[in-house]
């Protein structure tokens, strides 16, 4: 989110690092507090449509057009002719837009989708959780309190409730989306989690690269989660009605199909709009 200002840098390792310089560490085990499915399936699902679409836009489109419309090269090109050498450009540019914000959409809702939750509560009131979102996992440690000079902080519960994390908080107790179910397993940590105000003061991030290839995911990298919303956004955001707010807490899935489907009936259109008007049969209701 641009609009807000970091206030520490994120402290960024490798997974197994501690491993490849040959320390073990003795940290207590985290226990499992949320797990559920991630949303690698279906941003592949999603690619294989746009795919089909750019192939509509760039092969099936311009196919079409000459099968509706006769060429004569000894003449200048007529009106027909010149708007389709201007609309072959316009649906370049279309296939190139659809790829990059299926692109966009993909690194942005693997990024916030929580597929697991570990925590541990220490004596002096923080707390240390352990969060995968795709091919990331986070370390971070929580305070009740605000990390030094760190202004308006973030909490993790407002991260939740504005959707810069997604949690499935619809269709019962955390219930069920597409056959998918999101398991709570410890449903007190869980809730003192999503409630209580809880802030990042310190955040170690760890890459999975190979999962980030098999999600075909480029260069992005997730944001810090040490951060001062110093203009109050995600307040007005959580101080929105309910039904303004909901959409904030979609289903990662649900985009992916939407877009998807949404990609093939525009690829699917730009075929019919050249197709020529005898490709169709006719029907006559009227009296013979």
């Amino acid at each position: 989110m641009r609009h807000l200002r970091y206030v520490f840098p994120a402290r960024r390792a490798a997974a197994g690092a501690r491993a490849a310089m040959g320390t073990e560490s003795t940290e207590p085990t985290l226990r499992d507090v949320f797990r559920r499915k991630g949303l690698e399936e279906a941003a592949n699902d999603m690619r294989r449509r746009v795919q089909v679409a750019m192939a509509l836009d760039l092969i099936a489109a311009p196919y079409a057009k000459v099968l509706g419309n006769h060429f004569n090269p000894e003449d200048f090109l007529s009106a027909s002719e010149q708007l389709m050498a201007n609309s072959n450009f316009v649906l370049v540019l279309h296939a190139g837009a659809i790829w990059w914000y299926h692109c966009f959409l993909r690194d942005h809702l693997v990024a916030r989708h929580i597929t697991r939750i570990s925590a541990r509560s220490q004596p002096d009131e923080t707390v240390v959780i352990h969060l995968e979102t795709g091919p990331w996992s986070r370390r971070l440690l929580l305070s009740p309190a605000k990390a030094p000079d760190a202004g308006s902080g973030v909490s993790l519960r407002q991260m939740l409730a504005t959707g810069v994390f997604q949690v499935d908080r619809s269709f019962g107790s955390w219930g069920a989306i597409s056959g998918e179910i999101a398991t709570v397993l410890d449903d007190e940590a869980f809730q003192e989690l999503c409630q209580r105000d809880l802030y990042p003061i310190s955040e170690e991030l760890s890459t999975d690269d190979a999962a980030k290839a098999a999600a075909h995911i480029g260069l992005h990298e997730p944001a810090p989660l040490v951060v001062e919303d110093s203009e109050g956004t995600l307040k007005r955001l959580e101080a929105l009605p309910p039904w303004l707010k909901s959409p904030l807490q979609w289903h990662g899935r649900w985009f992916c199909r939407y877009f998807g489907n949404l990609s093939l009936a525009m690829g699917i259109t730009s075929v019919l709009v050249w197709l020529p008007p005898d490709f169709f049969p006719s029907f006559s209701f009227g009296a013979s």
